[in-house]
Formats: C-alpha cells, structure tokens, sequence
C-alpha cells in the first residue's frame, strides 16, 4: 500500500514533531510504502520531498502571506490562531497524480492546503487532525468547543466555515490523537457525519525513556514546564503557572522548555528559573532526565507532547483536567489533575507529588508503563495500518 503523508511540515512546531514521528513509526513498523510531502522540510531524509524549481521558495512564502490578508483585513481579534484556509501549496490534481493509494492528511494552515482543494482530492484519504481547525470557522482552537456550528459565526468565520459545508460534502475519515477532539468533532456541525478513530502520536521510547542524570541541586526539585511558543496564548496557561508557583511550599527550581530567557513580566517571587530554548529530540531527553515532575498548565489543549514526552522519561505530570490531559494523567496513578483554571489545587498538586519521594517513585514506574502501553510507534503503526487499510476498501476514487 502506498502512503502518502501531506503535512505543512515535518518538525518545527508540535504538529511538525508528531507528524515526524508518525511518519518514523510508519516506516519502521507498519507494511506499506511511506512518503511524505511537506512546505517546509527539516529532516534530510529522501522520503520527505517538497516543491523545489525557479521561484518555489517566493511562491512558499507568498502563500504564507497571502493567508494572512483576510484576518489582517477584517482585524480578527486573534488573527495567529486564525487560518481562512485559501492559498495551497498543492493543487488536488496534482495530488491524485503522485501515486498513492492512500492519502493521511495532516496540519494543513499556513497556505499548505485550502478548504477547496481538500474538497477536491479523490485519492482515499485520512485526516490526522492537530487541533480544532477542520471544524471551526478558522480557528485553531475556540474557547468554548460546543459552539461550532454555523449559526453561531458571523463574519469571516462564517465566510470559512461555509466554504467548508460547501466543499467537504463527502464524510471524511479523521484521526484524532485525543478522546477529547474526538468528541469536538462528533459535536460540531461541520464533523457530525464523519468517522472518527482515536489514535494518540507516537513517541521513540527507545529515545524517550527514564535515564540517571547526577545534575541536581541538593535539596531542590526540578519541575519541567513548557509553556508554548508565545506567551500571550491564554490558552497555554502562562498565568495560571505565575499564580501557582508561588503557593509551592516545596523547595522547586523550574526548566523551561521553548523559551531561552524570562520574558519581562515574569514574577520576582517565582522559582529559581533556567531557560532551556528550544531543544531537539536528544536534547529534550537529557532535560527531562532532570526533572522530579512536569508541569502542563493548559486550559485547553489536545495530546500536548510535552506530558507524554514526561511520562515516557518516567516524570509524573501535574496539569488540568482538561482536553486530551486525561488520556495521559491518570490522577494520583502517575501524575495529578487539577480542578480546571484552579493555581491553588495546581500547587496543591506540585506539593503532594514532591513530598512524597515513595509515591513519585511508584508514579514514575506507572508512567512510563503507560507510555508503553499507549504510545510505543509499533502499537501506534499497526493502529494506523488498520485504519488506512479499511480506507482504501470503503472509498472509491
């Protein structure tokens, strides 16, 4: 069976990253050709290719641009959460005529695919959704996920989402990495008809995996935090963490993943603080390696591979009940989850796990369990097959 993944890109971002992994897994672990197209390639591998000739460079960036204008223009109150989904790297013709049986779809914003192309495309395909995108107006992520239905947009969001309702008239088969984008979609106007298969991102556990580090300071736990790449998201939590540290009893330095310096609003009466920049894979291991817990402090969010990363390395995880947080935290298992929004119960959290060194080693072994269990690339591969396998069956060209 020949694969073939589209994705914006093939690392970079968290949506990158997973893609990268997925198509890793898929390599080494499942019976099919694999190949993978992409608008922005990081890995040298001669599987991933990207549009190359005169002008390709200028055109990647025009399209970046160009679909940007419509939230510019109408002055989208959160225009880099936003994507109108117009300009395309690809057109479906030439889709179709790259020779695969089978298409998986992946984070397609930034003028990598537009909603009519996608409505276009005749090759089977399977859509690994990211975030909420596929079912809003153009939002990425909405703050109230049961208000994805038409008649609640007005505007631009409209203008996208009834481009969608025009366009994807067929069910789309979706892949979501969390139980809780599964029940976005199923509850959306624009996904209702479609079938869903939850599959979480895989994870190198052979790279992913609790290692000695002699690097600690005595009598100081090391919490893990990523906080997103910008600052400013709501949505990652950066508020909800300077309100709860400070509650922290226990003596606590944070390693800040993502960031290479405090940014100008950061508390003096926070933890001793190291910033790590941003790591790659190895990098990433030896941090964790250092940490006693980690830290998720998101509203909302999806499969955030940063508590899965943890969790493979062995770190319990202190994070929300929110999302697709309860597909990685089982609380008081191998990590904690919080009350929604709540710092207090947060650092109650952070307190309870770090005081008791017997329970934070039991909850060690039960992450890395579950790690196992869950997101090793062979389980997740041969997950993947199955569904690409009944794909290809049920759908005609």
């Amino acid at each position: 069976m020949k694969t073939l993944l589209l994705s914006h890109s093939d690392g970079g971002g968290g949506a990158g990253r997973a893609t990268d992994r997925l198509f890793n897994s898929l390599c080494e672990n499942a019976g099919i050709d694999v190949r993978m197209h992409v608008d922005f390639k990081h890995s040298p591998d001669p599987r991933v290719f990207i549009n190359s000739g005169f002008g390709a460079e200028q055109l990647r960036s025009l399209r970046i641009h160009t679909d940007g204008i419509p939230a510019f223009v109408t002055k989208h109150e959160n225009p880099h959460l936003f994507s109108p989904g117009r300009a395309s790297a690809l057109s479906a013709r030439k889709i179709d005529s790259l020779n695969a049986d089978i298409l998986n779809i992946h984070w397609t914003n930034y003028g990598y695919l537009s909603i009519e192309n996608i409505g276009k495309i005749q090759t089977p395909f399977v859509w690994t959704l990211h975030d909420m995108w596929a079912v809003t107006g153009g939002m990425h992520y909405e703050p109230d996920h049961l208000s994805t239905n038409t008649e609640n947009y007005t505007g631009i969001e409209k203008w996208v989402a009834k481009r969608k309702l025009k366009h994807w008239t067929r069910p789309f088969h979706v892949v979501t990495p969390s139980n809780w984008l599964s029940d976005v979609v199923k509850a959306s106007e624009i996904g209702r008809n479609w079938s869903v298969t939850c599959i979480p991102n895989p994870l190198d556990l052979d790279l992913f995996k609790p290692i000695e580090n002699s690097q600690r300071t005595a009598g100081v736990k090391n919490i893990i935090v990523s906080l997103g790449g910008n600052l400013s998201d709501s949505r990652k939590g950066f508020d909800l963490l300077k309100e709860a540290m400070p509650l922290v009893q226990e003596p606590t330095q944070l390693l800040v993943l993502g960031h290479d310096c405090a940014p100008a609003d950061w508390p003096r009466d926070m933890p001793p603080t190291r910033w790590l920049g941003y790591l790659n894979d190895q990098e990433l291991v030896q941090a964790y390696s250092q940490g006693d817990l980690a830290i998720v402090p998101s509203r909302q969010d999806n499969l955030p591979q940063t508590a899965t990363e943890a969790t493979a390395c062995g770190l319990p995880v202190v994070a929300f009940n929110i999302g697709g947080l309860p597909d990685i935290v089982e609380s008081g298992v191998n990590g904690y989850l919080a009350t929604p929004g709540d710092p207090t119960d947060l650092a109650r959290g952070i307190d309870v796990i770090l005081r008791n060194n017997e329970l934070r080693s039991t909850m060690s072994g039960n992450a890395r369990q579950k790690a196992e269990s869950l997101w090793s690339p062979k389980v997740v591969a041969k997950q993947y097959e199955k569904v690409f396998t009944s794909s290809c069956t049920t759908v005609g060209r």
